[in-house]
Order: structure tokens, then C-alpha cells, then sequence
């Protein structure tokens, strides 16, 4: 959802290559700036290295889900500038981005209270989390409810019907 959106009401394929990619910088490295902060704090909190790799490693690869989504309505490629104006031009039908779920969040932290699950895992889960609340608050496109795995199955994961 926040990984792949244009920043301009315009289509990417009408801006200049320079603008699509400094536009894709900017959100790329926005995440990674937020994402060191969170795992940098995490590692001074717990003291361990594996501690800030799980938080990092959380923090970015939940992005993985955008290429899913391309693979399922596109089919398999692995050129992400290419995946990266596919999302700028809109050209999707579909947002699944299953990652990208309020409520698998939930079950991931009610899982590490239950069992009581080590450090990795927290920091694991605040990576994760730190992503998600990101892109809640900066992606203008899509409702807060869209960020509900449940509200995409009911709305048939249509992105006429997830848009603010």
C-alpha cells in the first residue's frame, strides 16, 4: 500500500525518468531511514545484534508483498523499477498485499505475549509494526480500514472499493 504509490496525482509514465526515480528514492529511503531509527533504538534497548537485524529485516521485506501482488495480476517479474511504475500508473485491479495486515499484526503480537517468545520476535513485530503505522499515516490513497486484511477480503481486494 505505502511501498508503491505515486506522491502526485499524476501518472508516472508521464514524468521524466529522473522524477519517477527520485520519487522512488525518496519513499525507499524514507522507509530504510524510519526502519534503521526503530531497529537502531531496538538495539540500544536490548543490546543485541540480532535484535536490530530482525527489526530491519521486518521493516523492509514486508514490502515484498507489493511484488505479489504484481506476480498475481501480471504475472512473474523481478525488475522492481518496473513493478514500481506499474503501481505509479495504477495500473493494478487488485491490492492484496497480505503483509500489509492490522490483524495478522495483532495474532503475530498476541502470539509472542502468549508463548513468551524472545527478543528476535519483538523486535521481529516492532519492525513490522513501525512499517505499518508509516504507511497508515502517509498514504493518502487508500483508507485506514484497507490496512484490515478482513474490510480487503470483504471488498474482494477491488481497489475502486479501497480508496478514500
Amino acid at each position: 500500500m505505502g511501498g508503491f504509490k505515486c506522491l502526485s496525482k499524476s501518472s508516472c509514465s508521464n514524468w521524466s525518468q529522473e522524477v519517477i526515480k527520485e520519487r522512488s528514492i525518496i519513499k525507499v529511503s524514507g522507509h530504510i531511514i524510519c526502519t534503521v531509527t526503530i531497529s537502531g533504538l531496538i538495539y540500544l534497548t536490548f543490546h543485541t545484534a540480532l535484535s536490530f537485524l530482525a527489526s530491519f529485516i521486518a521493516g523492509i521485506l514486508i514490502d515484498v508483498d507489493h511484488v505479489f501482488d504484481y506476480y498475481l495480476q501480471e504475472g512473474l517479474s523481478l525488475r522492481i523499477r518496473k513493478i514500481y511504475i506499474w503501481f505509479c500508473d495504477k495500473k493494478y485491479r487488485f491490492v492484496f498485499i497480505f503483509f500489509h495486515s492490522l490483524e495478522l499484526l495483532f495474532l503475530l503480537w498476541l502470539i509472542i505475549s502468549i508463548f513468551k517468545l524472545g527478543i528476535p520476535w519483538v523486535a521481529f513485530a516492532a519492525g513490522l509494526t513501525q512499517h505499518i503505522v508509516i504507511d497508515i499515516l502517509s498514504n493518502r490513497e487508500l483508507s485506514t480500514r484497507s490496512y484490515l486484511l478482513s474490510y480487503r477480503i470483504i471488498k474482494g481486494f477491488k481497489i475502486k472499493d479501497l480508496s478514500r
